[in-house]
């Protein structure tokens, strides 16, 4: 049976179509830095997303054209369709917002002599930390916020947008889709296949490179700015800044870290090398760009251009905007490291501000849920591959011990708690961080000292310690690279323990987990969910629904798809009455163009809140965007959100030569293993998963894969089940 990973994996691939990749891969207003709130939709839908509804429409009316050719382009117009909606609603672009006006006003600017293709062109922010921009058939381009943040010039920006403009003028997509698809009808192997593949993509890009090298020239835009991209694409995976972090950036009254955890020296920030191999790359090396580009530069004047055409000021803030919305995305990556980091050098500008103070807390207490559950090396970088200052940083969260970071962690999350006490984010990461030490780091090993350390010991500094406590000190004796100091944790609370107020909540905490211990759950409780069900409400976030037959040329069957995704909610609702269980379900296919943003903007905050629980794997990680969504979890008066997601697959039939020579030596069983053994197979595969979407917490969860036809009377019954045990499965907070 087909194993639900292999499921899991056509799912998230599914809408996945070949596009134009870019180069890599919007009244102003005042914007308060202190207090940063992520970046928003404004006013309303944007019209290209009816225009694309309208194409995928015409695209499924289409009959089947007979020459290969117009055949490829009419699927790839469907898929595209599908795609670029998807895209769109997803809930990562953002329309409206000043990055979207402002990459806007720059296309205004570049195509004034060409309002034909600038009616095709929409261009729009998309959060991600990639430093990347990306282009479609139909006209859409997409620029990341990690581009915007690494720009050093309007002008820069210019020459992205016009390398992506050359795509869409050239139909590039179009054309590597087709010829993606005659590739893999000419019975080469897998590495043939995506050797040309590569080879047809650089030959793209170099193509959108000249082209978009026409189309920025008749601007008013200074040539720089195309060097400047290209030194911006050198350095595309280093951090946007390169700021030594200071010892003193992590000390506390009472606890500082040992000097051995900072690195003496640090790797050269060297970047991406220009002649580096893209032997299977998706884009030439630099090297090719520059060689290509240079003459081209050098045919221009340099008299009468501009870094800035719109407003100097107007950049710097855009790209301010972008470098704070970085610290919300690395914190939802689980970059936490990285978040830390670039937190702490944006501080050096503004150190008291509130938003940034937070997400040093928050990247601190990610690493610190990763750590205790043994999962640190999921979000921390390898130190091998870090160049540059960020270097530091890296190193000194290696050798931290789990328990270091913790109080670490707490220090910080105290400190902000007691700066802001009518916050109820800096309370909630507190109290997390308070839990965990108690619960990972507290015991024979880990008795905090009340009485500071230079009181305590007079000579030997042994002659205090428990038996386990000597043996953790011999441990870090022992281990290899910096030693630490082996005292650190034992006297790490002194200075909060003088705080009556810590005192009194970490003897609380103390109490709360030894109740939970001793009383556990209340089995009563328990017992009446199971045979009654919960009165809670579950609210079921975009309900996704796929079919897959690998007979055809085209394997998603898109149309059918979308059809029986609307059914499939018409589904959840009827057997959410039959349980008596309290559902409602949310998606945006019913948005369209002019209609207000709002609603779209409270479900890009739980589609992305979903997302960053998942692959947290319910950890408790409370929400990085916690005001929203707590503002949601009031307006939908639940804690509860739900992911559901079912995919059908028909597999192409396979010969089975062991059922047919079976069949020959009991000669009556041959007529059945020949049915059998090339008669298509089919699955249906299903995974649930309910969230607390506050803190992160996963509360119910089940996936299966099973070898049945997706009749309308089987995805019920499937339903039935997968409703019945969240109505029956105690959603504990």
């Amino acid at each position: 049976m087909r194993k639900l990973h292999v499921v899991k994996k056509l799912m998230s691939a599914a809408f996945v179509i070949p596009f134009a990749a870019g180069i890599f891969a919007s009244a102003q207003k005042t914007t308060d830095f202190n207090d940063y709130h992520t970046l928003k939709s404004t006013g309303v839908m944007p019209a290209v997303i009816d225009k694309i509804r309208t194409q995928r429409e015409e695209s499924d009316r289409k009959t089947t054209q007979k020459d290969q050719d117009a055949r490829l382009e009419d699927n790839y117009r469907q898929a595209s369709a599908y795609f670029v909606e998807n895209l769109l609603l997803n809930g990562q672009v953002i329309f409206g917002d000043d990055i979207t006006a402002y990459c806007n006003s720059i296309v205004d600017e570049l195509l004034k002599h060409d309002p034909h293709l600038r009616s095709r062109i929409h261009v729009f922010h998309i959060r991600s930390s990639a430093v990347n921009a990306f282009a479609t058939g139909e006209g859409v381009i997409c620029v990341t916020t990690g581009m915007i943040a690494k720009l050093s010039s309007e002008a820069a920006l210019a020459y992205v947008l016009a390398h992506e403009i050359a795509h869409v003028q050239e139909k590039h997509s179009l054309q590597e889709a087709v010829e993606s698809a005659k590739r893999s009808t000419r019975g080469k192997n897998e590495e043939q296949i995506e050797l040309e593949s590569s080879m047809y993509s650089k030959d793209q890009e170099l193509e959108a490179d000249r082209i978009g090298w026409d189309i920025f020239k008749r601007s008013s835009y200074a040539t720089e700015g195309v060097e400047e991209m290209l030194n911006i694409l050198k350095y595309s995976e280093t951090p946007v800044y390169e700021t030594k972090m200071e010892r003193s950036f992590f000390s506390y009254p009472g606890f500082l870290l040992p000097e051995d955890y900072f690195p003496t020296s640090i790797p050269k920030l060297a970047g991406e090398e220009d002649y580096e191999s893209d032997e299977k790359s998706t884009h030439p090396n630099l090297g090719r760009r520059r060689e290509q580009l240079t003459p081209l530069l050098k045919e221009r004047s340099s008299g009468g251009y501009e870094s800035y055409v719109l407003s100097k000021e107007r950049f710097d803030e855009i790209v301010k905007i972008a470098r704070y919305e970085l610290c919300i995305q690395y914190l939802k990556d689980q970059e936490y490291a990285r978040a830390l980091y670039h937190a702490h050098a944006l501080m050096a500008e503004n150190p008291d501000s509130y938003f940034l103070e937070k997400t040093v807390t928050q990247a601190l207490l990610g690493l610190t849920v990763y750590a205790n559950s043994g999962r640190l090396s999921k979000t921390l970088p390898d130190e091998d591959d870090i160049q540059g200052e960020e270097y530091r940083t890296a190193f000194m969260l290696n050798n931290l011990e789990k328990n270091e970071l913790n109080l670490l962690a707490l220090h910080n999350a105290w400190n902000l708690y007691k700066s802001y006490p009518g916050k109820e984010h800096p309370r909630l990461m507190k109290d997390v961080l308070l839990e965990q030490l108690l619960k990972n780091h507290a015991g024979k090993s880990n008795v905090y000292s009340r009485t500071p350390k230079d009181t305590a010991m007079a000579g030997d500094q042994t002659q205090f310690l428990s038996d386990a406590e000597k043996r953790y000190v011999t441990r870090k004796e022992k281990r290899k690279g910096p030693k630490g100091d082996p005292l650190l944790a034992k006297y790490a609370l002194v200075e909060l323990f003088a705080d009556e107020d810590f005192s009194s909540q970490f003897r609380q905490m103390e109490r709360k987990i030894q109740t939970a211990k001793t009383e556990g759950v209340d089995r009563e409780e328990l017992a009446r969910i199971r045979r009654h069900g919960h009165d809670e409400k579950v609210v079921i976030v975009d309900p996704f629904y796929m079919l897959i037959d690998e007979r055809k040329e085209v394997m998603v069957r898109y149309r059918a798809s979308k059809e029986r995704e609307q059914k499939f909610e018409q589904y959840i609702g009827s057997v959410s009455k039959k349980l008596d269980l309290k559902t409602e379900v949310i998606d945006v296919s019913g948005v369209s163009s002019g209609d207000p943003v709002d609603f779209y903007n409270d479900f890009a905050i739980i589609q992305q809140r979903l997302d960053e629980a998942e692959v947290n794997r319910g950890m408790s990680i409370p929400a990085t965007d916690y005001d929203e969504v707590v503002g949601l979890q009031r307006e939908y008066r639940t804690s509860y959100f739900a992911k559901l997601r079912m995919l059908s697959i028909t597999e192409k039939p396979k010969a089975r030569v062991g059922a047919i020579i079976y069949g020959l030596i009991l000669w009556p069983m041959l007529p059945g293993a020949i049915y059998n053994s090339v008669r298509p197979r089919h699955y249906l595969a299903y995974e649930v998963a309910v969230f607390d979407i506050v803190n992160g917490n996963k509360c119910s969860s089940r996936e299966d894969t099973q070898r049945k036809n997706s009749s309308e009377d089987y995805i019920k019954s499937v339903l039935y089940d997968v409703l019945y045990s969240i109505k029956h499965t105690h959603l504990q907070k």
